[in-house]
C-alpha cells in the first residue's frame, strides 16, 4: 500500500524512519490514546504518494500494554465520491434555476431553495406530491399529454409553460426534464430545471404591445410614411402614403417609384433642393413641394425626412412622412384669390367713385349746352358725342362698382325660375340659332333675396361668354335647385356660410379654361379676347353683383370639355313680391322751392347749382357739412330741401342730417352718391328706406328725382 519492499523490510524500524515528523506524530497520538483507553479506537487520515493525496480507514487496537494492532484500508475513491456528491449537492443548493427532483411516478423527491424561491413551496410543501399542484389551467390537456409521452419514452424535454405559485399569481418558466435511468435502463428519477422567465416574457409582450401599437399607427395613418435606402429605394411604406401616391399596392409603389426620383417632382429644383437640406442638416421638416401620382396627376405635399446614421455617420436608412397639403393649397389659393379681389375691388370702387363725380359733370354740362343749341348748330354733333362718351363711361363705372359691390341694389324677395323663364327668349336671341339653349327649372325652388335687374345683367354676362366659348355652336343649361351647403362644403370654399341655398348654374359644351385662367376670370379687365372684343369687365360684374347679394360664384371648367358656373344665394322665409319698373322720363319738371346743396366736390356742386337755378329752385351752396350747418343758423327763410352728399370729409352726409333734424324738422332729405347703398351703410351709415341719387345724373334725372321728392309729402328720417 506504501510502494515499500515485502514486509520484512519495515520490521523494526519506527514511525519516524517511514513517515514525516509530523505524520509520524500523528500516528503514535492514535496509538498513546488506544494504549491509554484500552480501547480499540478507529482512525482515518490521508498520506500523500505519488504527488496524490491517498485516503486510508482504520483502527488501533490494543494488544498488550506497551503494543497495538493497527489496520488500515485505502478509501480513496470512496472519499472522492463523497466529495463529488457533496460539491453537486451543494451546487444543487445554490443553483439559481429551480430544481425538482420525482421518482418514477412523478413524486417530488427534492426541490431546491431556487425552487421555494420561484413557486412560494417549500420541500416540506411538495414532498411525496405531484407536480401538477403548480398547474395554471392555462395550458389543455394535450399540451400535458405530449409532455410525459416525450419523458416516459427516455427523451428530454424542453419548452415553456405558465404555472401558478403557492400565492395563486401566474409564472412563466422555461423548463428542461430529464428522465434519470438505472444500469438496467428502467426510468428511476425525473429532474426538471426551471427558469424563471415571468420579466422577460412581460417585456416582450409589453414590446409587442408597443410594436402592435406602432403598426397600428402606422397602417392607419392618414399621412404617409416610408423608410429608404441612401439610392432613394423604397423598403417599407404605408397604406396611405399609397393611396396618396395613387398606387394600387405597397408592393407596387416599391416597385416603380424611387424616393430620389427627380422626375416626379413638378419641378426638379425642389428634389435638388431638398437633397441639398438633408445632406445638410440631416433632417427636413415641413418641405412643400408638388410631386407627380402614378397617374401624372398632380398633388400639394408637405414633406419631413431626417437620415439615420450609424456610429461612423454613414447614412443606414432615410425615414419619412408625407401630408398630402393639396387641399390647404387651393384653400390659400382661394383665400389669397379673394383678398386679391378684395383689394382691387376697394380701388376699382374708389376709382368708381371720383370718376362718377367727373362724368356727373361732362354728361351734366353737354346736356345743359345741347339744350341751348339749334338742331343744326354745328357744335351739337360735338358735344353729343362727348355725352355719348361720357355714357359709355358711366356704364364703365356702373361695372366696376357692381365688382366692388358698391353698386345701388333693389333687393326683393323673388323666384330665379320666374327670372330665368322671362328671359328665355331674349338669352336665345343673344346666343344665336346655333346654341341650343336648355332650362332645367326645380319646381319647388326656394325664394331669394336680390336685384332682378342685376340678376338679369348676371345671366346676360354669363350668357354671352358661354356664347363667345361656342364659336361653332353647342349647347348652354341653366338649372336651378335648393342645395345645403354643409360645413364641409363651407370648410373647402373660402368665405362660404352653411345653410340652405339656391343654386343657379349655366354651363356650356364650349372650350373651356385652364387653371391659370381661372384663377384670374373674375379680374376687372382680365379678357382672353382679342383687343377691341370686350372689356373684360362682364365676369367682375356677375362677380360683384353675386357677392353684393350674399352669395358665391365658383367655375368648374376643362380645356375641350366646357364650364359650369354655379352661384349660390342663401334662400329666405319670405313669399315672393310683384314689382314693375318704370320708365325714366326726360322731361325737366321746374320749381320755386329753397334748396340746400351740401358737395365738396366743386365740378358736381357748381353743375347741380346750375340745373337746380335753370329750373327755377333758389339753391343754397355749402362746400362741407359744418358750411351747411352755418347757411341753415343764419338763413331766416324756409329751406325745403336738403341735397347732400353721403361721404364727404369731416361729416357725413348722414350725420348732418341728424344735427339739422331739430334745426329744420319739416326739410326733406335727398342723398346723391358716387357709391352704392352698401358704401352707403358702411360708411354713411344709413338705414331703412331712404331717397337716393346715384351718380353719375343728367340734368333731367336731377330735375326730376328734386320735384318727386318736393311732390311728396315729408318723409321722416329714420332714427
Amino acid at each position: 500500500m506504501y510502494l515499500y519492499k515485502p514486509s520484512a523490510d519495515l520490521v523494526g524500524k519506527t514511525l519516524h524512519d517511514v513517515f514525516s515528523k509530523e505524520e509520524a506524530d500523528r500516528f503514535l497520538a492514535h496509538i498513546h490514546r488506544a494504549l491509554d483507553e484500552g480501547s480499540m479506537h478507529r482512525v482515518e487520515y490521508s498520506l500523500p504518494i505519488e504527488r496524490a493525496q491517498v485516503w486510508f480507514e482504520g483502527s488501533v487496537s490494543p494488544m498488550s500494554k506497551d503494543e497495538v494492532l493497527w489496520v488500515a484500508r485505502d478509501v480513496t475513491e470512496r472519499k472522492h465520491a463523497e466529495e463529488l456528491i457533496q460539491l453537486q449537492a451543494t451546487a444543487l443548493e445554490a443553483a439559481a434555476n429551480a430544481i425538482a427532483i420525482t421518482d418514477a411516478e412523478g413524486a417530488i423527491t427534492w426541490v431546491n431553495p431556487a425552487f421555494t424561491v420561484m413557486t412560494g413551496y417549500g420541500l416540506d410543501d411538495v414532498l411525496g406530491h405531484n407536480p401538477n399542484i403548480l398547474k395554471s389551467g392555462v395550458h389543455d390537456p394535450t399540451f400535458y399529454e405530449a409532455l410525459w409521452k416525450t419523458v416516459l419514452s427516455g427523451q428530454v424535454w424542453h419548452g415553456e409553460m405558465t404555472n401558478r405559485r403557492k400565492d395563486g399569481g401566474l409564472y412563466y418558466q422555461d423548463q428542461t426534464i430529464t428522465p434519470v435511468m438505472n444500469d438496467a435502463g428502467d426510468i428511476t428519477h425525473f429532474v426538471s430545471i426551471q427558469q424563471d422567465i415571468t420579466q422577460r416574457k412581460q417585456a416582450e409582450a409589453a414590446l409587442s404591445r408597443t410594436e402592435e401599437k406602432y403598426r397600428t399607427i402606422f397602417e392607419n395613418a392618414v399621412d404617409g410614411i416610408y423608410q429608404a435606402t441612401p439610392e432613394g429605394k423604397f423598403t417599407s411604406v404605408n397604406p396611405a402614403m399609397v393611396r396618396i401616391l395613387g398606387y394600387k399596392s405597397q408592393e407596387e409603389l416599391a416597385a416603380h417609384r424611387v424616393e430620389s426620383d427627380s422626375r416626379r417632382y413638378v419641378d426638379p429644383n425642389c428634389h435638388e433642393k431638398l437633397k441639398a437640406t438633408l445632406a445638410e442638416k440631416g433632417v427636413v421638416v415641413g418641405f412643400e413641394c408638388e410631386v407627380y401620382r402614378k397617374d401624372l396627376s398632380k398633388l400639394w405635399i408637405s414633406q419631413n425626412v431626417r437620415a439615420i446614421r450609424d456610429e461612423s455617420g454613414n447614412v443606414l436608412v432615410h425615414e419619412g412622412s408625407i401630408e398630402d397639403i393639396t387641399e390647404r393649397k387651393t384653400l390659400e389659393e382661394q383665400f389669397r384669390q379673394a383678398q386679391k379681389m378684395e383689394a382691387v375691388g376697394k380701388l376699382a370702387g374708389g376709382v368708381a367713385h371720383d370718376f362718377n363725380n367727373l362724368l356727373t359733370a361732362i354728361i351734366g354740362y353737354s346736356d345743359l349746352n345741347l339744350q341751348q343749341l339749334r338742331p343744326g348748330d354745328p357744335l351739337r354733333s360735338d358735344i353729343e358725342e362727348i355725352k355719348k362718351a361720357g355714357q359709355r363711361a358711366s356704364s364703365l363705372t356702373r361695372q366696376l362698382l357692381a365688382f366692388s359691390r358698391k353698386q345701388v341694389l333693389e333687393p326683393r324677395v323673388l323666384d330665379l325660375n320666374h327670372t330665368v323663364s322671362d328671359m328665355h327668349k331674349m338669352l336665345q336671341r343673344l346666343i344665336g340659332e346655333d346654341i341650343q339653349l336648355e332650362t332645367v327649372l326645380d319646381a319647388a325652388l326656394g325664394s331669394v333675396k336680390a336685384d332682378p335687374g342685376q340678376l338679369e345683367q348676371v345671366l346676360m354676362n354669363l350668357a354671352v361668354n358661354a356664347r363667345d366659348a361656342m364659336p361653332d355652336g353647342g349647347k348652354l343649361t341653366i338649372e336651378t335647385a335648393n342645395v345645403e351647403l354643409d360645413q364641409h362644403y363651407a370648410s373647402d370654399h373660402v368665405m362660404v356660410k352653411p345653410g340652405p341655398h339656391v343654386m343657379l348654374a349655366i354651363s356650356d359644351t364650349g372650350c373651356g379654361m385652364d387653371r391659370q385662367t381661372q384663377a384670374r376670370i373674375f379680374e376687372p379687365f382680365f379678357t382672353t379676347k382679342a383687343i377691341g372684343h370686350g372689356t373684360g369687365l362682364g365676369l367682375s360684374t356677375v362677380y360683384g353683383i353675386v357677392k353684393q347679394s350674399g352669395g358665391s360664384i365658383w367655375v368648374y371648367s376643362e380645356v375641350g370639355k366646357g364650364t359650369t358656373f354655379k352661384i349660390y344665394l342663401p334662400t329666405v322665409d319670405e313669399k315672393v313680391r310683384e314689382f314693375e319698373q318704370t320708365a325714366a322720363r326726360a322731361e325737366f319738371p321746374r320749381g320755386t322751392e329753397t334748396i340746400l346743396l351740401a358737395e365738396d366736390d366743386e365740378t358736381v356742386r357748381k353743375l347741380t347749382t346750375v340745373v337746380l337755378r335753370t329750373q327755377g329752385y333758389q339753391v343754397l351752396e355749402a362746400v362741407n357739412g359744418d358750411a351747411a350747418l352755418s347757411i341753415c343758423e343764419r338763413f331766416e327763410g324756409e329751406i325745403h330741401l336738403l341735397l347732400s352728399d353721403v361721404v364727404m370729409p369731416e361729416m357725413s352726409g348722414r350725420e348732418l342730417v341728424h344735427r339739422l333734424a331739430g334745426m329744420r324738422p319739416e326739410m326733406r332729405v335727398l342723398y346723391m352718391s358716387g357709391y352704392t347703398a352698401n358704401a352707403m351703410i358702411q360708411q354713411g351709415g344709413l338705414q331703412g328706406k331712404v331717397n337716393f341719387l346715384q351718380k353719375p345724373f343728367t340734368p333731367s334725372a336731377l330735375a326730376q328725382k328734386v320735384r318727386e321728392i318736393l311732390g311728396k309729402p315729408p318723409t321722416a328720417e329714420p332714427d
